[in-house]
C-alpha cells in the first residue's frame, strides 16, 4: 500500500509542515516518491525513499507553497523500484485533456486491465487504471466527465482497493474504497477556501500559517468518486460501488 496526500483550493498555503510529516511515513513507504505542483504544472519523482531523497530534504527545508498539488509515497505491490513505476502517472486522452494520477491500493480482479500490460511504461496496475480511464473517457465532453467516470470506477471496485486521487487539468477526483484510508480537512483564510486530503490524518495541518479549520480530518465517502474545484465539492457520485474488506 502506499500514501496519497493533496490540496485542492484558492489558497497559497505553505506547506512544508504537512509534507515534513507526510514524507517521515516513506520509512515504512519506501519504493519511492513523487510530487506534483499543480499550480506549475510540475511532476518531481524518484524511485528511492524519500527520507533518503536530497531533493525531499530540498523541498522541505523552506516554505513549499502550492493552492493544488499532490504528493505520493509508495510501498510497492506490484512493479519493481525503477523511475516508471513512482507515482504520480500521466496520460493525455483523444481530446488533449492531460491526466495526472496517483493511487493507494491493489487490483487484484479486474482482467480489463491487462490490456494495457504491452504499452504502459512501467508495469503497476495503478498505471494500467489511468490507461483504462483515460480511454473511458476519450470520447466524452468535459461536462460529462464525473459521471462516465463514476460509473467506470464503481463497475473496477468489487475485490480491489481502489484509493484514487486525479487531476484532469481543471479539476481534482478523489476516491476511497476501503475504510478510515482516506481523509479531508477543509481550511479557510478570509473568504478563501481549501481542502486537503490525506491517507492518514497530519497533526501538522495545525501548524499551517493563518488558516482556521472549518472542517477536521474526517474520512472521505466510501466508494463514490468526489470532484472538487477552487476547495469546494463540485459532485458527488449518487450510487455507491464495493467496499474493499481485508
Amino acid at each position: 500500500m502506499c500514501e496519497l496526500f493533496g490540496l485542492n483550493g484558492t489558497i497559497e498555503l505553505n506547506l512544508t509542515p504537512c509534507l515534513k510529516e507526510f514524507f517521515s511515513h516513506s520509512t515504512e513507504h519506501p519504493d519511492g516518491w513523487g510530487i506534483f505542483n499543480i499550480d506549475k504544472d510540475e511532476i518531481i519523482k524518484e524511485p528511492l525513499p524519500a527520507y533518503e531523497s536530497s531533493l525531499v530534504k530540498t523541498l522541505i527545508s523552506s516554505p513549499y507553497k502550492a493552492v493544488n498539488m499532490f504528493a505520493h509515497i509508495r510501498q510497492a505491490t506490484k512493479g519493481s523500484m525503477i523511475y516508471e513505476n513512482a507515482h504520480p502517472f500521466r496520460k493525455t486522452d483523444a481530446k488533449g485533456r492531460v491526466w495526472t494520477f496517483m493511487h493507494n491500493g491493489t487490483v487484484f480482479d479486474f482482467p480489463r486491465l491487462d490490456d494495457y500490460k504491452e504499452a504502459q511504461l512501467g508495469s503497476t496496475d495503478s498505471e494500467r487504471i489511468l490507461w483504462y480511464l483515460t480511454d473511458a473517457v476519450n470520447d466524452v465532453p468535459d461536462e460529462n466527465l464525473p459521471e462516465v467516470l463514476a460509473d467506470t470506477i464503481r463497475d473496477m471496485t468489487p475485490n480491489n482497493k481502489l484509493n484514487l486521487m486525479f487531476y484532469d487539468g481543471n479539476n481534482t477526483y478523489v476516491h476511497t474504497n476501503m475504510k478510515s484510508t482516506l481523509y479531508y480537512a477543509t481550511v479557510k483564510r478570509s473568504d478563501n477556501t481549501a481542502t486537503l486530503f490525506s491517507t492518514a490524518p497530519l497533526k501538522a495541518l495545525y501548524k499551517l500559517d493563518d488558516i482556521v479549520v472549518t472542517e477536521d480530518w474526517t474520512p472521505l465517502p466510501l466508494s463514490k468518486l468526489m470532484v472538487y474545484k477552487n476547495g469546494q465539492r463540485i459532485f458527488e457520485a449518487n450510487k455507491k460501488g464495493a467496499i474493499y474488506t481485508e
